[in-house]
């Protein structure tokens, strides 16, 4: 009984960890976005605004950042908090 109990708790201790990991994920992700659209309104502050054209470019680009991004990052394993240790 004690193997089992054993197994069920590594188990959850698997599945809590996993669960932590895709939150980072979808953290780092959003935040990817927001260095998207603020490096545009930088390279376009002096004009006042993103113009229309531009904008519609970054918003169409968005979803192949992010997906280049999302791999980058599991790939690199940087999701899993190897940052805990850079500072």
């Amino acid at each position: 009984m004690k193997r089992f109990r054993d197994l069920v708790d590594n188990l959850l201790h698997h599945v809590k960890a996993a669960r932590y990991r895709w939150w980072v994920l979808i953290h780092d992700l959003v935040i990817a976005a927001g260095a998207w659209f603020g490096a545009y309104w930088l390279a376009f502050n002096m004009l006042g605004g993103i113009p229309n054209v531009f904008l519609q470019q970054a918003i169409h680009l968005l979803p192949i950042v992010l997906i280049v991004q999302g791999i980058a990052l599991v790939v690199s394993g940087t999701h899993r908090g190897v940052w805990q240790f850079t500072s």
